[in-house]
């Protein structure tokens, strides 16, 4: 009989959020019982009587919020569909990301969007096939004939030249925009408190505000401590650094980061390859956010940069001037050519490219446009000065 109430519980719990009267959080299967609160969280169950709830949020299943999504929209709108898409991908759902977007080629089959979109939904859906292979302990890089596994000496070396948990951190709080509904946050109880106490805002107020809520006032705060500030911790990708991560990365890889590159034990710009991890990931994303490339000539004023003499990689809502863009076109084509270097290919065949494409976007679209310094001491892989703030910049 225990064992099947312990089941029925189990049935009727729901995802959700209880935060108790002495400011305890607890994020898990919630179920409603009698007097008191169940939370379930990894099997684990902790009892929590009503009269110590301060506050009970549940969570919306996935598929039950992207249905009501999808329902609100009106029968021929693609581009409703494609944001929805890019909703789905946020929370790594590609295969409801490929139906919806199937219905926008399906209203209109001329949709370039879609179609670069469906490219990189298939791509994704590909790669998680392969990861469900049995050999998945092997990692293959694109363009390197070389097998690296998760405990190769040189993977090892790279994942203790990476930036830490705490640099990571750092940067998800940085790159995550106003609008950015897919973040799931965490808030430390003692910076929580101490926060309201600077504002001078009853507890039972603040713990009653969403946690995402709590954490953008705590992080747009100019009057927040640092302490206050590290309380906060962002417990999955940013969208833009996801999306880093699904499709800008992964070019990069194939194209720059092989062993005759920058992957290269030599390199002088030396990127992780393979990059599975979120240490690895970030350490690439740090590397290029701050690669600088400075000019022997001004810009004409005039242009989008308006003079200047200096180009980045990222350079935010100016993507199609960025090194990303510019090293990955064909020398006729570009404006500013990547270094001559032996073997060079170039990652895209035109602006049109559909790679290309979705580089422009992100960088456009995805990235925050002004971002605040990250506040990172670290020293890039392969130099002897001491850390700095500020990745190593050189030639490409």
């Amino acid at each position: 009989m225990a064992g099947s109430a312990w089941l029925a519980a189990a049935l009727l719990a729901k995802p959700g959020v209880v935060v108790t009267q002495s400011g305890a959080r607890y994020e898990g299967d919630v179920n409603e019982r009698g007097d008191d609160v169940i939370v379930a969280i990894r099997g684990v169950q902790t009892t929590i009587p009503r009269g110590e709830v301060a506050s009970l949020e549940y969570s919306v299943p996935f598929e039950e919020e992207f249905q009501a999504r999808l329902a609100k929209l009106e029968a021929n709108d693609v581009a409703g569909r494609i944001e929805l898409a890019k909703w789905a991908m946020s929370h790594e759902q590609y295969v409801a990301a490929r139906d919806v977007l199937e219905l926008a080629q399906a209203i209109d089959p001329n949709s370039r969007d879609a179609v670069d979109l469906q490219i990189v939904v298939r791509s994704q859906l590909k790669l998680a096939a392969q990861a469900r292979q049995p050999d998945n302990e092997t990692v293959k890089p694109p363009g390197d004939g070389t097998a690296k596994t998760i405990d190769d000496p040189g993977v090892a070396a790279m994942a203790r030249q990476a930036l830490s948990q705490d640099d990571i951190q750092a940067i998800r709080r940085i790159e995550w925009r106003p609008d950015d509904a897919a973040v799931r946050v965490r808030i430390d109880n003692k910076a929580a408190r101490s926060y309201a106490d600077l504002k001078q805002m009853r507890w039972e107020e603040f713990s009653r505000m969403k946690s995402t809520e709590q954490a953008r006032m705590i992080l747009n705060d100019p009057n927040a401590t640092a302490e206050q500030k590290r309380g906060v911790e962002i417990l999955n990708d940013p969208p833009s650094i996801a999306e880093f991560r699904r499709v800008i990365q992964p070019v990069i890889i194939s194209g720059c980061a092989t062993s005759g590159c920058h992957g290269g034990i030599n390199a002088t710009f030396k990127l992780m390859n393979p990059a599975g991890t979120d240490e690895l990931a970030y350490t690439n994303f740090y590397m290029l956010n701050g690669y600088t490339k400075k000019l022997d000539r001004q810009v004409p004023a005039g242009g989008i940069f308006g003079g200047a003499t200096e180009l980045r990689m990222f350079d935010r809502g100016n993507g199609a001037k960025s090194l990303l863009l510019q090293y990955g076109l064909p020398a006729e084509l570009a404006e500013f050519d990547h270094p001559k270097v032996p073997n060079f290919e170039p990652a895209y065949q035109s602006m049109n490219d559909a790679r290309a494409r979705a580089a422009l976007g992100w960088i456009d679209r995805s990235l925050r446009l002004n971002p605040a310094e990250y506040g990172i001491e670290w020293t890039p892989p392969g130099a002897s000065a001491a850390p700095t703030t500020n990745p190593a910049t050189g030639p490409g």
